[in-house]
């Protein structure tokens, strides 16, 4: 009997019927017919590297792409080279793209490893990076070949090894370099500065540009599943972020609670859209948020007031302490002292609230330990903590 109801349970997910028609357009993988609101910024890139199709070009073309998560950047530069490839084989031209991601190839020979291994099934592991890299060069020049190499995440390395793959001057290896505003401040200088041909900064979504975007992915659900008002209601949530996965994952998210539901209708409603919102960034959940103590509502409320603020991705504890003293005082509390404000910051790393980072530096001891949030938005948390706190400062 158990079996039985099992066996009905997985059918009906696998088989049953969806409000989805392709769900895969909702993915992050997913890549569109049509990048809306980035016209300009794939405009600028075309004319950047309309040298790679000279037989004989004598400097590499090497571009960055800067801006806040969500506003497109790792999508824009995978857009640009899938049909710059598909371009190059109407004319008879040999150019290949390949992605990589710092984090998770986070050395120059973990990079290279994996370039040598996906075009060439080559097993190089014991060589030096230099050698490693010519190797690379060699092949492709042996082949006629040219590659388009998107390194994202680039801040993961530091300077000398991002100057260490821009080092080649013949021309068969161009490189879009993706990476967070302040990130790229920070490891900006006169030295890669010379080496990169031109640098586009990528502006966070309008409401008007996230209504457009959703517009064109409604296309992964079933005619009649969703209507103008829920696409109009998802953008006004995420125009706060200007994030454009903040909004594509709440109207996955709500669909995938439009299949879960007994709606006969088949339709994505208001009520899904708010709850997929929650859902879209558990760790901002007031059932988690209620669990936490005073000292580390105030902690975390810190941290996220001082990414805001500052700008930035990371912080050190001794830049979060400072803006702990403040929401201390804002709220009619002494502040504690800074060890104990690491103990609060280590517990909250601990249930997963926050993440910390470490320096790559040979030298860690020296090199003070960053932390940061999970991949909820600052200004999201911010609200939800100062509401919680508020609420528990009334009930008193």
């Amino acid at each position: 009997m158990t079996s039985d109801i099992f066996d009905e349970i997985f059918r009906n997910t696998l088989f049953g019927t969806s409000v989805f028609k392709d769900e895969t357009k909702l993915f992050r993988e997913y890549i569109p017919e049509q990048l809306p609101r980035r016209e300009k910024e794939l405009e600028r890139i075309s004319r950047d590297f309309r040298p790679i199709f000279k037989d004989k070009v004598n400097f590499p073309v090497n571009i960055a792409l800067s801006g806040k998560s969500g506003v497109g950047k790792t999508v824009l530069a995978k857009y640009f080279c899938e049909r710059l490839v598909d371009l190059s084989k109407s004319l008879n031209k040999k150019i290949e793209y390949q992605y990589c991601n710092c984090y998770t190839y986070r050395s120059k020979s973990a990079i290279l490893y994996h370039l040598l291994s996906k075009l060439y099934d080559a097993t190089s592991r014991g060589f030096e990076p230099e050698n490693l890299l010519l190797d690379l060069h060699n092949r492709l020049k042996r082949d006629s070949k040219k590659l388009l190499l998107i390194l994202d995440e680039i801040h993961v390395l530091n300077t000398d090894e991002i100057l260490f793959f821009l080092q080649f001057t013949e021309p068969n290896i161009y490189y879009i370099l993706i990476s967070r505003d302040y990130f790229f401040k920070k490891i900006l200088n006169v030295n890669l500065s010379g080496r990169i041909n031109d640098h586009i900064k990528l502006e966070g979504y309008s409401k008007d540009d996230l209504i457009q975007i959703l517009n064109s992915r409604v296309e992964a659900f079933k005619q009649g599943v969703i209507n103008r008002e829920i696409i109009e209601m998802i953008a006004d949530v995420a125009s706060n972020t200007q994030n454009a996965r903040h909004a594509i994952e709440i109207l996955y998210h709500a669909g995938k609670i439009a299949d879960c539901s007994k709606n006969d209708k088949n339709i994505i409603t208001a009520e899904m859209v708010r709850e997929a919102k929650n859902y879209i960034f558990p760790e901002t959940s007031s059932k988690i948020l209620k669990t936490l103590k005073k000292n580390e509502l105030f902690a975390i409320l810190a941290l996220a007031r001082c990414l805001l603020i500052e700008d930035c991705p990371d912080v050190s504890i001794k830049e979060a302490y400072s803006y702990f003293k403040i929401v201390c005082e804002e709220f009619g509390m002494k502040p504690k002292t800074q060890n104990m404000f690491t103990k609060s910051i280590k517990q909250l790393i601990d249930l997963g609230l926050i993440i910390q980072l470490y320096n790559q530096s040979k030298i860690i001891h020296k090199k003070p330990l960053k932390i940061t949030l999970h991949d909820v938005p600052a200004q999201i948390l911010e609200q939800q903590l100062i509401k919680l706190l508020k609420t528990k400062k009334n009930s008193k």
